[in-house]
């Protein structure tokens, strides 16, 4: 995993300039708030089924189900974030979207058709220290990538935008928007 630290703009060029191979996940943390809607249900389950006397509930089935639903939907998402990963590699010049638990879909966008770069930030996430990389691009299949759920997601917006002004004038494109006519 790539450490970041505080860098001035010539340190971070020379480090874009070294071969960066790296997997980022989406945090779990994300998965949180559904977590604990899951236990409070699961809690709410006992004291509902097994009561002060610890006799069964007479409409047992109905009661495990409508508690049942929120441990399920917390699995399932747990599971499509833990299948879900970003590979940035700068030798084969693209970011690699990869997510899905039984069909997977793989998206690889090239540095150079980066657009603008935005970070959000929203307040559970501020607390655990993650955020929300989204990035616009000139792909036709994926106009918009959201790097979900990550960390250090400054230093990764700065680091798209940097690699995406680097192989463009490596390549020799020039970028060119046309809007309204």
């Amino acid at each position: 995993h790539l450490i970041f630290q505080k860098l001035s703009y010539n340190q971070l060029k020379f480090k874009i300039m070294e071969k960066v191979k790296v997997t980022l996940k989406p945090s779990q943390w994300v998965n949180f708030p559904l977590l604990l809607i899951a236990l409070g249900c699961g809690y709410l389950f006992a004291v509902i089924t097994f009561g002060e006397y610890g006799k069964e509930h007479p409409n047992i089935i109905v009661v495990t189900w409508i508690f049942l639903i929120p441990f399920v939907k917390w699995i399932w998402k747990t599971l499509k974030i833990h299948c879900w990963s970003f590979y940035m590699d700068e030798d084969s010049e693209i970011i690699i979207e990869e997510k899905g638990v039984f069909s997977v879909t793989t998206v690889q966008i090239q540095y150079f058709r980066i657009k603008p770069v935005r970070v959000s930030k929203p307040f559970f996430m501020r607390l655990v220290g993650i955020s929300n990389v989204h990035i616009a691009t000139s792909e036709p299949f994926k106009p918009y990538l959201v790097l979900y759920a990550i960390r250090d997601g400054d230093q990764w917006a700065m680091f798209c935008k940097e690699m995406a002004k680097y192989k463009r004038q490596s390549m020799g494109i020039r970028e060119m928007d046309f809007h309204h006519f």
